[in-house]
């Protein structure tokens, strides 16, 4: 259970983090006022999608079979080791199995206590994963949108709530039997930070939350890969336009991929 406990931690500590990090050592005023005024519509809405996601579920009757059940039967299998081996053991497979393995066992030991509390039904799992994994970066994605408009008036976070919750990308692959919900909260993160990504200046703590969000979603899924890839040529780009307006900024441009990539790697 001890191991359970810590990968949770490890990852939505390391995304809290990620989150807090905006230069200033402090938490993200964004994110700040989002939940302290609207933790009521938070609610309503988590309560209402989950309820869609249960009704879906319950109307589907597709069997479930080859990739659609690879991480369901593998959280499953792995829940009683993750929960009643020792730590040590745990970590082993795991890192094995980040290294090896195209299912790896990562996210599976993130979900494996609510799936022993609430039951390994299919219905269940994808609940779970709902709950865990979507809602989360559901949130991260609505401070992308009110910091694209640089506008916080209540109902323009209550708009990007709504547009976040009503997106059925996100929905598509956890619906089927997928974990892979999971690498929109880091891949969010990263965009949030990327948004207002100033070359001109380099803030350790900002570059350490990218690289860190891209390592993590590496880890769960291997091919993150290519959304790194995406995401490192966004950046270059960016940086190629901050460099023709600003010949001087390239010092800190360089120094700013330096950094990212050292600690990625």
């Amino acid at each position: 259970m001890l191991f359970c406990l810590g990968v949770m931690a490890l990852y939505y500590g390391a995304c809290f983090l990620a989150l807090k990090a905006n230069g200033d050592g402090v938490l993200s005023q964004d994110f700040k006022d989002f939940m302290s005024k609207n933790y009521l519509i938070l609610g309503a809405l988590t309560f209402l999608f989950g309820s869609f996601v249960v009704l879906v579920l319950r109307q589907n009757h597709f069997i479930y079979f080859w990739d659609y059940s690879g991480y369901w039967t593998a959280s499953i299998e792995n829940m009683p080791h993750f929960i009643d081996w020792s730590a040590s053991w745990n970590i082993k497979i795991v890192f094995s199995s980040i290294n090896h393995d195209d299912y790896n066992l990562f996210l599976p030991a993130i979900i494996a206590l609510p799936l022993r509390v609430v039951g390994c039904s299919f219905s269940k799992y994808v609940f779970i994963n709902y709950i865990m994994f979507l809602v989360p970066s559901i949130f991260v994605q609505a401070l992308i949108g009110i910091k694209l408009v640089k506008n916080k008036e209540a109902s323009n976070i209550f708009v990007f709530v709504c547009l976040a919750f009503l997106f059925a990308a996100n929905y598509y692959a956890m619906l089927r039997g997928y974990i892979d919900v999971a690498i929109l909260l880091p891949a969010s993160i990263a965009m949030y930070h990327f948004i207002d990504f100033d070359f001109k200046k380099v803030v350790i703590s900002r570059n350490f939350a990218i690289a860190g969000m891209l390592v993590l979603g590496w880890i769960s899924r291997r091919y993150f890969i290519y959304f790194i890839i995406g995401f490192v040529a966004a950046m270059l780009l960016k940086a190629v336009v901050v460099y023709f307006k600003d010949n001087t900024s390239l010092k800190s441009i360089r120094s700013n991929f330096f950094i990212i990539t050292f600690l990625a790697a």
